[in-house]
């Protein structure tokens, strides 16, 4: 990525972070605090990293909506019990391309029902 031409646009406006997801605060620290529309590949994420991500993205209060591999809020759930499916309404599910070679990932999106 770092020999393409738009690699440094890129960069500035998406910045990348190689760290634990557990040792950030993504509610309270720049820039992930900041952000509007967050992609979380989680597909391989631990239960237990989700939950705890699941927590941070309910505290971010600019997040408009989040593109997730995985189905947050199935519907058999009880929803009184989860704040992050009282806080995003599932709108759609998408099949979309993650490589040439590879099928396509199935995303699940959801938009906040924050209306601040």
């Amino acid at each position: 990525m770092n020999s393409s031409p738009f690699a440094m646009t890129f960069q500035e406006r998406a910045p990348l972070s190689c760290k634990d997801v557990r040792d950030i605060r993504l509610s309270i620290e720049a820039p992930f605090a900041d952000a509007t529309i967050v992609f979380w590949n989680n597909l391989l994420f631990q239960q237990d990293v989700i939950e705890l991500v699941k927590e941070e993205l309910y505290a971010m209060a600019n997040i408009r909506f989040l593109m997730s591999g995985v189905n947050m809020c199935p519907r058999q759930r009880a929803l009184g019990l989860n704040r992050f499916c009282l806080a995003f309404d599932a709108v759609k599910v998408v099949d979309a391309p993650c490589s040439r070679k590879a099928s396509h990932l199935r995303m699940f999106i959801y938009k906040s029902t924050y209306s601040g």
